[in-house]
């Protein structure tokens, strides 16, 4: 069974109990389709019908599937804990859609599925740059737990290294629920 601490190895990247905890907060998320993510998508479906209407096979590409484009941008945003999307979550749900046509052989095109983790962009990846974040991001109250969270890869757990850190002396939560780094 999936989450069966029996069947998990001691390798895992993220606990159980984190992802879970993980998915209900971006599961409460409602990202925004910003514009620029919207034009990817819509310039996508474009070349997407041209490709299939030339091949004779319309019967895969509609209006459903500039639906499920944005739905995945969107679901992607979610994933990073994002409020708006961006060209790069527009970018791969084209990319997941082109190949699931070219699986099916509604488009010709060779489409790899390949998503590289360093494509996968994200301002805090370890301890150094989550104190840098704090001290750029901070006006003088402090830098939100949500900010911080919203910036970092979710393989570094924000939360826990804020506590980490904390307990070392390197930087401080306010009673706002805010950050600041000890100088």
């Amino acid at each position: 069974m999936i989450g069966d601490k029996k069947t998990l190895n001691s390798k895992s990247v993220i606990s159980p109990d984190l992802l879970s905890k993980y998915l209900r907060h971006a599961r409460t998320l409602t990202p925004t389709l910003t514009p620029e993510s919207n034009k990817i998508i819509v310039a996508a479906y474009v070349d997407i019908r041209k490709q299939s209407g030339a091949s004779n096979v319309n019967k895969g590409v509609g209006p459903r599937q500039v639906d499920a484009m944005r739905r995945l941008t969107i679901a992607r945003a979610k994933l990073r804990l994002a409020s708006k999307t961006n060209t790069q979550d527009a970018e791969i749900a084209v990319n997941l859609l082109r190949y699931s046509l070219s699986q099916l052989d509604i488009i010709t095109e060779d489409v790899e599925l390949a998503i590289k983790e360093e494509e996968i962009s994200c301002t805090i990846n370890n301890d150094e740059q989550l104190i840098s974040f704090i001290e750029k991001s901070d006006n003088g109250k402090g830098v939100d737990t949500q900010k911080i969270i919203n910036e970092s890869n979710p393989k570094l757990d924000a939360v826990s290294r804020l506590t980490k850190l904390s307990e070392n002396g390197s930087v401080f939560e306010t009673k706002q629920d805010r950050w600041k780094v000890m100088k």
